[in-house]
């Protein structure tokens, strides 16, 4: 049987971590998706982590449906308030949750690195 959902992560390596709006840290990652199933499927996307409280993600909201057997790069932003970001390298787990019919009901779950720079 055939995974409904594929997903990659790919990280922003222009930005890697940086300072916004003066009250969060910001990373910026695109995620592969890729559809298999021959039905449309609305996604979400969430992430947590052990060491950061308050994640928040980000992405264009239009983006939740994803056509029949296609692929769509899509740019999300990870978010946590400046106050609880102690620098350095943090684990951040990425879950892509999908819905469609039976065959398209999926939830991935993959890890990354979520950056706050040193120099705040």
């Amino acid at each position: 049987m055939r995974t409904p959902l594929k997903v990659d992560i790919i990280r922003d390596r222009g930005a890697l971590g940086r300072e916004v709006e003066g009250r969060w840290i910001e990373n910026v990652y695109r995620l592969q998706l890729i559809n298999t199933t021959e039905g449309p499927m609305r996604i979400s996307v969430r992430a947590d982590s052990d060491d950061l409280q308050h994640l928040t993600v980000e992405y264009d909201d239009k983006a939740e449906t994803l056509e029949p057997t296609s692929n769509r790069l899509l740019p999300i932003r990870i978010r946590v308030p400046i106050e609880e970001a102690a620098q350095g390298t943090h684990k951040v787990r990425i879950t892509v949750t999908s819905e469609g019919d039976e065959r398209g009901k999926a939830e991935i779950r993959q890890s990354t690195s979520f950056i706050v720079p040193r120099n705040l």
